[in-house]
């Protein structure tokens, strides 16, 4: 204890934990004997030392009793908020769990988008490297007018085969008629 009456925390702690504690069956038995003292036969001061022990000792264990009744509410007090804070944990985790399952669909959902990102971008390069329209439609264009001249150039073409089919029959026909013109001729001789 410093000079100035304060008491630091440091002894007040002392004082509790070291303080004596009466002994309940001690206490009983004072209480017993005092009860079947014959205080005409004791003196004074004696007397008025064991009421003042008494005493003290009932202060004492009014003063423990107190201190564990505040010591039973801190203790309940203590636990109670534990429990409470246990339960906010349980939430808590159990939110968090929620939350990890909801991020992990939500990657789920990004890995897709990304991936169906990544093949469009793919699609989207290939079809950059074709042709655009209008030059596929003057290939095409070009490709009829091919088409068009090869046609003509066919139907020429058969035409010319057609004539020459028809001279060859001619020719044949003249052929065949010339051979049995001969026969004839060698047949009469």
């Amino acid at each position: 204890m410093d000079p100035s009456g304060y008491i630091d925390d440091e002894t007040i702690i002392k004082r509790l934990i070291y303080k004596e504690k009466p002994d309940m069956r001690s206490l009983a038995q004072k209480c017993i004997e005092l009860e079947k003292t014959d205080y005409s036969k004791v003196h004074a001061s004696e007397r008025d030392e064991n009421i003042r022990t008494l005493h003290e000792e009932l202060n004492s264990l009014e003063h423990m009793t107190e201190k564990q009744a505040v010591l039973h509410e801190m203790f309940v007090s203590e636990q109670d908020f534990h429990k409470k804070k246990q339960e906010e944990l349980r939430k808590d985790i159990e939110n968090c769990a929620k939350e990890i399952e909801g991020m992990k669909e939500e990657l789920e959902m990004e890995k897709n988008v990304r991936a169906n990102l990544l093949e469009y971008e793919a699609y989207a390069k290939n079809i950059n490297t074709m042709p655009r329209c209008e030059e596929t439609m003057e290939l095409i264009e070009k490709v009829d007018e091919q088409h068009a001249e090869v046609c003509k150039i066919m139907e020429m073409k058969n035409e010319k085969l057609r004539e020459v089919e028809m001279r060859c029959k001619n020719i044949v026909e003249s052929i065949k008629d010339m051979i049995k013109e001969v026969e004839e001729s060698v047949g009469s001789f």
